[in-house]
């Protein structure tokens, strides 16, 4: 059976012979023609540079690794790999084949996924990354909801870093990521969920607090240009957030501490380090924290976007849309819930 896969934004045919799909009309041991998991090998060990570790990785021996390699180079009548002492360098016909191989590979993922939509999301699995802070405030009553109206679906979590996050999406290793977006992507989609206003956190005795007339707790950001700041590491997509606030209020902060994450920005705040800006979902700490009061800043547009981000070449599954749908319902709440917090903050 031959297989034409035409992928437009490649301009690209790709004629794949046999698709081992693991039937018995099959003859599982003729091994004269590729099968996916002879690119699997191939990827794998151009990646590696090294049999014995991408033979680890692949869990199948040395040896076997080998022979596999020998005779795709012998089916395609070229060399696919240069062999010097212990490691191995693509040629330029292996690249072309790598090129190819993870696009026939994330074709045969989105195949295998469109299967399972048939089962009308009564089995399947979806994996999904979210940062930390997502994962600590949203998580809990999306997954509760998730798994109550669809408990055939087995729900993988990851929690990586924004950075992390959009480069497993990229290479298809989650099927869904949620995190705050700062910087598109070409190989991504992205759905927008909720807009998180940025509020800068400040010690409970600030003088700012007498200079305020009302309980409108507003404040302008150049305001603070002289107080140390408590902020996010560098790297960091929130810390380019805040980074680009400071430029667009004109002045460049004086760092006091950095750290990995918000929730320990709002805590030194309340020790009274200094001031930090932190995402208004960091405001649910205050019960534990009370040393710190939230202002809204006035003069820039602080403010972060919470977006669904998913592969553009990938299948975007029911079972995905579902994950959104539920997220952004409970997103409305909680963002209620913050609203009322704020409200009820006063200066006196």
């Amino acid at each position: 059976m031959i297989i034409h896969i035409h992928i437009a934004k490649y301009k690209l045919l790709v004629i794949m012979v046999f698709i081992d799909f693991n039937y018995s009309k099959f003859n599982k041991e003729d091994h004269s023609i590729m099968q996916f998991r002879d690119l699997e090998y191939v990827i794998v060990l151009a990646e590696h540079r090294n049999f014995s570790k991408a033979a680890q990785e692949l869990y199948i021996t040395q040896p076997a690794l080998s022979q596999a390699i020998i005779r795709l180079e012998q089916e395609f009548g070229t060399k696919l790999f240069n062999r010097q002492h212990n490691l191995v360098d693509p040629t330029s016909a292996c690249q072309l084949l790598i090129e190819d191989g993870k696009a026939i590979l994330m074709m045969r993922k989105r195949l295998f996924q469109r299967q399972e939509e048939s089962k009308n999301m009564k089995i399947g699995r979806l994996k999904v990354g979210l940062t930390k802070l997502i994962s600590r405030f949203y998580l809990p009553d999306v997954y509760r909801e998730f798994h109550n109206q669809y408990p055939g679906i087995e729900l993988i979590l990851y929690e990586y870093t924004t950075v992390s996050l959009e480069e497993a999406v990229e290479r298809g290793e989650v099927d869904l990521a949620i995190y705050p977006f700062f910087d598109k992507s070409d190989i991504l989609n992205y759905i927008p969920l909720i807009t998180e206003s940025m509020y800068l956190a400040v010690p409970k005795d600030h003088p700012i607090r007498n200079e305020q007339k009302s309980n409108h707790l507003e404040v302008r950001l150049i305001d603070f240009k002289n107080d140390g700041f408590i902020l996010l590491s560098k790297g960091l997509r929130t810390r380019m957030v805040t980074d680009a606030l400071f430029t667009m209020a004109g002045f460049t902060p004086r760092i006091v501490f950095e750290t990995q994450q918000s929730d320990t920005v709002n805590a030194l705040v309340g020790a009274n380090m200094g001031v930090g800006i932190v995402p208004e979902t960091v405001g649910l700490f205050n019960a534990g924290n009370p040393g710190c009061l939230y202002y809204k800043i006035s003069d820039v547009d602080a403010s972060r976007q919470i977006v669904a981000a998913y592969n553009k070449e990938l299948y975007f599954s029911e079972a995905s849309k579902a994950f959104v749908n539920i997220f952004r319902t409970a997103s409305i709440a909680l963002m209620a819930q913050l609203k009322t917090f704020f409200d009820a903050q006063k200066v006196g």
